[in-house]
């Protein structure tokens, strides 16, 4: 079931995202005054594919122990480069200690993405593609063991080569 879902995401982001990392390649310009265009794609267990953008409104889905979501990021920058495509995530995890209290752990500051697809090593005068994508599944699972509420909060950054970043409304996951 993982890999049929894998594999709709996949083809459905092919005609947003073109073959691969590539939409186009560029000469890498000495700046870019533009930011990048970033996109989060969602696809929850039996549900439909949903999209957040920089602009959208954000996104807060109810989900199971059980559910597996798949995420799909996409930075596009036409005329600077997509230099990286990041997806970032925090957990909240809170468990009932009993007498009405509770006990959470998170979120805390993430320090690095969760994922991302940087291209590296490049500059001014380098070729470089237009648009980078990545991809991860979230397992709710193995973040619910043990307690009686999670929140996790996803969202993607997009980055050019100028290093002028755009970042996606966050998609909330509730459990239960």
């Amino acid at each position: 079931m993982r890999l049929k879902r894998w594999i709709v995401v996949c083809i459905a982001a092919l005609p947003a995202v073109g073959c691969g990392t590539s939409g186009g390649q560029l000469t890498i310009p000495q700046s870019d005054n533009t930011y990048p265009l970033v996109l989060l794609d969602v696809v929850p267990t039996g549900a439909s594919l949903m999209t957040v953008t920089t602009h959208s409104l954000p996104i807060t889905l109810h989900v199971k122990s059980n559910d597996s979501l798949s995420f799909v990021g996409l930075a596009v920058d036409d005329d600077g480069g997509a230099q990286n495509i990041q997806i970032w995530q925090t957990v909240r995890q809170c468990r009932n200690i009993g007498g009405g209290l509770v006990t959470c752990s998170g979120p805390g500051t993430p320090g690095a993405p969760a994922k991302d697809n940087p291209d590296t090593g490049k500059k001014p005068g380098d070729i470089a593609n237009t648009r980078r994508v990545v991809a991860m599944t979230l397992d709710m699972h193995p973040l619910t063991i043990g307690f009686d509420s999670v929140e996790v909060k996803v969202w993607a950054v997009g980055i050019n080569f100028s290093n002028l970043s755009e970042q996606t409304q966050e998609v909330t996951l509730e459990y239960p």
